[in-house]
């Protein structure tokens, strides 16, 4: 949850208006230093031509276009039932209900 938290603060800046499909799976996203300057992010391989992005990795871009265009992108950080609860945890404090399930609730035994 950290990492997905993370790369929303840094893609803060964006706004959809600094966004620009292309087609189907490719936007052009302004960047945050240079406003002349756009980076081409292809949701379906999961990557940015920046130089977080090239390598694999999510990026700020690519949050921005999950946010703002609602894609999904393969390497999206994911967000976990633990995650949520500690989530819940720290929102609610002593207010948050105990967990209610397990997995093997959902056994067909």
């Amino acid at each position: 949850m950290y990492k997905l938290r993370s790369m929303l603060e840094k893609a803060e800046y964006l706004s959809p208006n600094c966004i620009v499909k292309v087609d189907d799976t490719t936007y052009e996203v302004q960047s945050q230093q240079h406003s002349t300057v756009s980076y081409a992010v292809d949701v379906k391989l999961g990557t940015c031509e920046c130089r977080v992005g090239s390598s694999g990795r999510f990026c700020k871009h690519q949050c921005g276009v999950v946010m703002h265009c609602n894609v999904d992108t393969p390497n999206v950080p994911r967000i976990t039932d633990d995650d949520r609860y500690l989530a819940a945890k720290v929102a609610l404090g002593d207010n948050c209900e105990a967990r209610q399930f397990t997995y093997d609730d959902y056994d067909d035994d």
